[in-house]
């Protein structure tokens, strides 16, 4: 098979695997904000600042490594699973240990036992960081997503249903080690770790050059994308915290859960392809501009109809998420855009670049996150987020593509499309009035129904081969 339907049946298998599971996912987080408290949310903010950012550290970034690598021996990755496996035993023990001190900055006696629990998840980690990374570097995609919708299946009803046990912040602490712990299985099942870990690591010094550039880059981009949840939860409180988690959170399911998808085929893709520019940039272009084809006016039109989204799907008590929402929706697709570009990087080589990126966007981020947050409260981050983040987005732009020797121009080309009927298809919906004094859920399928039909006659008139395209696509795989 070549490398161009081997991408295409990858990514037609994580979509369907990432769309089932997401189908019941959604539902199950709808279902869950219902039932808990936005201090609960808080909570669990709070503790994931400190989880998540060690998760991008557990395995330092080796797996990216073994991705990259052409051809690596079985004993540098029985040294890998020896180096995550001591790391993540560390790791539990710095994070169970300063819990204390974590609930002192909160001032919160509840998040100490919250981050003692979760502390254990890193010494399962290791366990599915080579299998996984074995299974990503054969672009086995089928059998990840087969394992990937069990687990989330499996993950949501499990918090699901110890929330309406009445177990309130648990019930997202028992659904995060379900969906590791069914992975984990999952994984060493399709890709088993035959030879024991070794505990000597000479072999894996050719790895740690890459693997340090992964990893810094992971801290840096984590420290920024947290620094608004550290500043909201220190200075506004855990309630208002959780608020603004929940609006992040329903804002970015699909940043969150489409782009690994992209990110996961095209590593490994460019990986293959390194040395070829001219295919490089050739699918580089058209993972652009078929993902700005969804991206703009999905995340918009969410943010044209947030008061209808937000009362429909999590109720009148969450009232306080509309402006947050609507606003964060709005900034949502340069982030997605700005997923694609990493991967591209690492899997040309030179992730150096990569990280100048990230430090880039870290710096401006940061000082504007704090300024929104002192002056302006939850809307003022995420005003910061609206004005400041596309600037970075386009600086980045100008510095990255020259490397693989694209246009600015061009890359502008291929969003301008549906980035103005976007524009079009949000006005249209602004100035829908008639269509929202009716019940909600009629109010919304009007409003959908308009925005659709502005967006699909303006791609049929400027972008008709997209459709073409989505066909042959589709076929080929």
């Amino acid at each position: 098979m070549s490398l161009k339907n081997k991408v295409l049946h990858s990514l037609k298998w994580l979509t369907i695997g990432k769309f089932m599971g997401q189908v019941f996912t959604w539902a199950v987080t709808i279902l869950v904000i219902r039932l808990l408290s936005p201090s609960d949310y808080g909570l669990m903010a709070s503790a994931g600042i400190f989880v998540g950012f060690l998760q991008l550290i557990s395995e330092l970034g080796f797996g990216a490594s073994i991705v990259q690598a052409r051809d690596i021996e079985d004993s540098a990755i029985q040294q890998i699973f020896g180096f995550v496996i001591c790391v993540g035993a560390v790791l539990f023990a710095m994070l169970f240990l300063s819990a204390p001190c974590i609930g002192l900055f909160f001032d919160s006696d509840a998040l100490v036992h919250v981050v003692r629990a979760l502390s254990f998840q890193f010494l399962v980690i290791p366990f599915l960081t080579i299998p996984k990374a074995l299974i990503e570097k054969e672009l086995l995609f089928k059998q990840k997503s087969i394992i990937d919708f069990l687990a989330s299946v499996a993950s949501g009803a499990t918090t699901l249903v110890t929330a309406l046990l009445g177990h309130g912040v648990w019930a997202l602490v028992s659904g995060s080690y379900v969906l590791i712990c069914v992975q984990m299985v999952g994984y060493l099942f399709v890709s088993p770790i035959r030879k024991r870990p070794v505990f000597r690591f000479r072999a894996i010094g050719a790895y740690a050059s890459f693997s340090g550039y992964v990893t810094f880059e992971k801290i840096v981009w984590y420290t920024y994308t947290q620094f608004d949840v550290i500043l909201i939860g220190k200075l506004l409180g855990q309630e208002v915290l959780g608020y603004y988690s929940v609006a992040m959170h329903l804002s970015s399911i699909l940043l969150n859960k489409i782009s690994p998808i992209l990110s996961q085929v095209a590593f490994p893709a460019y990986a293959k392809i390194q040395n070829e520019f001219e295919k490089v940039s050739f699918y580089f272009l058209r993972t652009v501009k078929f993902s700005s084809l969804v991206v703009f006016p999905v995340f918009w039109g969410l943010s044209s109809i947030a008061p209808e989204v937000i009362s429909i799907c999590v109720g009148p008590r969450w009232d306080s998420v509309v402006e947050p929402f609507k606003l964060l929706c709005l900034v949502m697709p340069f982030r997605m855009l700005s997923v694609l570009l990493p991967p591209l990087l690492k899997g040309i080589g030179n992730p150096g670049y990569s990280l100048r990126n990230i430090m880039i966007t870290f710096a401006v981020m940061m000082v504007s996150l704090y300024v929104g947050a002192t002056r302006g409260g939850v809307l003022g981050v995420c005003y910061a987020w609206v004005v400041m983040y596309p600037m970075c987005w386009m600086v980045v732009l100008m510095l990255s593509l020259p490397l693989i020797q694209i246009r600015v121009a061009a890359y502008l080309r291929a969003i301008s499309v549906p980035l103005s009927g976007s524009v079009l298809m949000y006005g249209a919906v602004a100035f829908s009035g008639f269509a929202r004094g009716v019940h909600p859920y009629l109010s919304v399928a009007l409003l959908i129904g308009i925005g659709a039909l502005v967006y699909g006659v303006w791609l049929y008139l400027f972008e008709r081969t997209w459709f073409s395209d989505v066909f042959a696509m589709l076929k080929a795989t």
